[in-house]
């Protein structure tokens, strides 16, 4: 069940943060600098009831499951996932916050090419979720 659950909210999570890779921060670039502080506001608070729930569920079961079943391909996911929420806080945040000043095509760009690393992050997270979970649904 464990093993199922952190292959669902790792799929789930890189399902949202392609969208938002592809979708998402490119049209920050087309948004009306009248409207845009306001804009960026709606975005983080909405986006935020998506993806903090599935991140706090992805990391509970990421940890539950290296305490559980310890493994190299555990302890590897559990790295990816530390190292995604650091780029999130260190990077994305911060880009966040100062795009709430008002629109800024270098800061739209930065938000753009540092979600590349959660974008591979969350990738290589799934498909190791995928080799944890194989296994017990072949059995």
């Amino acid at each position: 069940m464990w093993v199922l659950a952190n292959l669902c909210l790792s799929v789930a999570m890189l399902a949202v943060i392609l969208l938002i890779q592809l979708v998402h921060y490119p049209a920050f670039a087309y948004y009306d600098p009248g409207d845009f502080t306001a804009a960026m506001a709606a975005h983080q608070r909405r986006i935020s009831w998506i993806v903090l729930p599935l991140m706090v569920g992805e990391a509970f079961v990421s940890v539950y499951l290296w305490f559980l079943e310890p493994s190299p391909l555990s302890a590897i996911s559990l790295a990816l996932l530390a190292a995604i929420w650091a780029t999130t806080a260190w990077l994305q945040v911060p880009l966040h916050t100062a795009l709430l000043k008002g629109k800024d095509q270098q800061l739209i760009q930065k938000l753009v090419r540092g979600n590349c690393w959660r974008v591979v992050g969350w990738s290589v997270k799934t498909v190791i979720a995928w080799q944890i979970t194989q296994p017990q649904i072949l059995q």
